[in-house]
Formats: structure tokens, sequence, C-alpha cells
């Protein structure tokens, strides 16, 4: 049997990524928490009994300590003395390590962390941030390389009027050659192969036939290793789509703005032609 390793979407693949939870006895002076948790922008603090888990420290639970408080004036005096156990919320969230993080999408969405572990062995905590942190990780690449071929059928299309398009791209030659009725219809490569066709038309945007060539190749293989789950993508794989997307960005705002100048002026002389 081969031994094959694939990225599961479990509280343990990310254990690596979070620090071991801080904690603080059940005795500590509700001021020192709040010190450490100031001190360290921790936004909970999970307190300990002998050793075990018996509540966290969440502003809420303050707020909520506050609110029913009787004697408001004898807590006043005596509130940033209270044991940090006086505070706590004992109904968190605990998850094992092996459980699937997607599975606590929603409910993350209503509350602002789970410990992972159990009442005696805390193992992380996974915060709101560490959610919007994993799902940046998994999809970013994802979402450059969209944003990318958007803006390449953006600047294309501009370039052309409605019918000189249409017959462009009935001279594309696809993999499995089929007919291009739309540019939403182009992959990636379709976009790099129509770009050099029609270079005469596409020069004053893309300026050197050879560099954006070589730039898109470079993306069409990482795509196909992105779409395919092909190993990791890799830091410096992410910086390449970046640096793509944005400097092609910055174009689609000056074609845009042109596009906007052509559209006023047409209008203007339209309506001196009426006039007229």
């Amino acid at each position: 049997m081969v031994d094959y390793e694939y990225d599961r979407f479990n509280f343990h693949s990310m254990i690596g990524d979070l620090p071991f939870p801080e904690t603080v006895d059940s005795m500590t002076p509700i001021r020192d928490v709040f010190g450490i948790m100031l001190d360290k922008s921790y936004s909970q603090m999970p307190v300990l009994e002998n050793g075990k888990w018996i509540g966290t420290v969440t502003l809420l639970s303050v707020l909520r300590k506050l609110k029913n408080e009787g004697d408001r004036k004898s807590l006043n005096e005596r509130f940033m003395d209270f044991p940090a156990k006086a505070f706590i919320d004992e109904n968190s969230k605990f998850v094992k390590p092996n459980e699937d993080i997607l599975g606590y999408v929603d409910w993350m969405a209503q509350n602002d962390f789970v410990i992972v572990g159990s009442h005696s062995k805390l193992l992380a905590i996974f915060t709101n941030y560490d959610m919007v942190h994993f799902f940046k990780r998994k999809t970013e690449a994802f979402l450059l390389l969209r944003e990318i071929e958007t803006i390449l059928r953006y600047l294309v299309s501009q370039k052309f009027q409605e019918k000189e398009l249409k017959q462009a791209l009935e001279l594309v030659k696809t993999e499995d050659n089929s007919k291009i009725g739309s540019i939403d219809e182009l992959t990636l490569n379709d976009l790099r192969q129509f770009i050099l066709s029609n270079w005469e038309e596409l020069e004053d945007l893309f300026l050197d036939r050879e560099r954006i060539n070589e730039q898109l190749e470079k993306i069409c293989r990482l795509r196909n290793q992105i779409l395919h789950f092909r190993g990791q993508v890799m830091a410096s794989n992410l910086c390449q789509l970046q640096m793509f997307r944005d400097s092609y960005l910055k174009l689609t705002t000056s074609v845009a703005r042109k596009v906007e100048k052509r559209a006023l002026v047409s209008g203007q002389n339209s309506l001196r032609s009426r006039n007229h």
C-alpha cells in the first residue's frame, strides 16, 4: 500500500500554526487577567482550577457579571480584586482535533472561538481570526486566478467592436476544437493565444509580446497545478499571481477612463447632431 498523505481540513491541521493556549488560575485577580489580555491582544482567557478548565474569561462574560451584580456600589469598589473565576463563561465550545473545521463555519459566525482539546488538556484556541486565515490560505490562489482571467477578458474586450470580437473569437483554436461564442468561454491559455494572435490590436496594452507570453505560460502552468491540487501553493506562487494581477489591475483603471471619455464624447456629438 502506498503511503499517501492528503491535506485535511480538521483542527489538528491548524494546531501547529496556533500558539499553545495561555491560562490563568481561578484565583488570579481579574486586574491581572485584564493585563495579560491587553498586553497580548487576547479576546479570551481560559481559567483553570486544580489543573482543569472551569471556564473562560471574555469581554461578554465580564459584562454579564457587571450587569447581573446586585450591589453595584460594592462591586465598583472591589471589582478589580475579584478572582478570575467570578467572571467566567462556563459554556465554551470544545472540539476534538480530528473534527472538521468546515463543520463549524456557521457556529463560528455567531461565536468568537472554540477550544481544541478537553477540559483537562487544552491544545489550542481557534478564533474567528484563525477561521478567516484558514479560508484565506485555502482560497487566495483561486481568487487571484479568477481576477487575472477577468481582468484579461475585460482588457481584450475593450479593444474590439462587438462584430470584430466575434470574428476574432471564431478563429480561436481550443484544445477540444469547440467553437467560442463569447469571450467568457476562453480559458487562460485560450486568452494567451488570443492575445498573441491579435497582437496588432492589443500591442498597446501588453507592450512586449515575448514577455506577456512568458508570463502567461508560467501562470497557466501554475493554474493547472492549483486547480488540480498538485502540491502545496507556495508563498512565491501567490506573490507571482499578485504581482501580475496588480500590474494589469492598474491598466484596467486607465482603460476604463478612456472608455468613459469616449462614451462622453460620443454622447456630446450625438446631442449636437440632434440640435442641428
